[in-house]
């Protein structure tokens, strides 16, 4: 058996009227980027090759900016994203969340 994670099958999350595939890959548009949302195709990407605890927080991070998209909140800056995903991270674990789950 090889020590490479085994990536997970998309799915799909429901945000206010929309719904969005969540999809891991290793070919971002942003370099450097771990997550990025694709509001006009309703599409979360995530990399594959992060911790559990990594892709918990940056998932969490995407579904804010779905949320910031789906309502109309455009205008978050990216340092309260961060935060909110943090903060909503530690509270998720904190509860006995398994991060694999998010």
């Amino acid at each position: 058996m090889s020590g490479r994670k085994k990536k997970k099958a998309p799915y799909k999350i429901e945000v206010g009227p929309f719904t969005f595939t969540v999809q891991e890959t290793a070919d971002l548009p942003i370099e450097n980027a771990v997550g990025v949302l694709d509001p006009l195709a309703h599409a979360i990407y995530v990399r594959p090759d992060l911790s559990a605890e990594l892709a918990a927080v940056t998932k969490l991070h995407e579904y804010i900016h779905a949320v910031e998209a789906s309502f109309g909140l455009e205008g978050l800056s990216e340092q309260t994203v961060d935060t909110l995903a943090a903060g909503l991270t530690q509270i998720l674990l904190g509860r006995g969340f398994d991060p694999r789950d998010f």
